[in-house]
């Protein structure tokens, strides 16, 4: 073999490696997350309803559907802004297959 052929092992190697560990990381996050969410939905089995202190509507430019955008701390005039000017779930979808997003 060349030298360039065995630098390219090598390389194909390295990448290889960096992929297992990558892999790794991302099955440990999936792990905790899993653990996260199922001790979030113990929590909220317990308390049955989850309780939201700002509750906003806002009607969707795209199809007219009213939005509900619950949270629990008060959203900024940006953050109401941004709600405000946007898109329901479907019409985002709608919008970024046809490519205008």
């Amino acid at each position: 073999m060349t030298d360039k052929e065995l630098d390219m092992m090598r390389f194909q190697e390295m990448i290889v490696e960096i992929q297992k560990k990558e892999i790794n990381w991302l099955k440990k996050k999936t792990e905790e997350l899993e653990a996260s969410n199922a001790e979030l939905l113990e929590a909220l089995e317990k308390k049955d309803v989850l309780m939201a202190d700002y509750i906003y509507r806002y009607t969707c430019k795209g199809c007219g559907a009213i939005r509900e955008v619950v949270t629990l701390r008060e959203l900024t005039k940006d953050q109401k802004r941004h709600v405000r000017n946007g898109f329901c779930p479907s019409c985002e979808l709608k919008r970024i297959m046809k490519g205008e997003k």
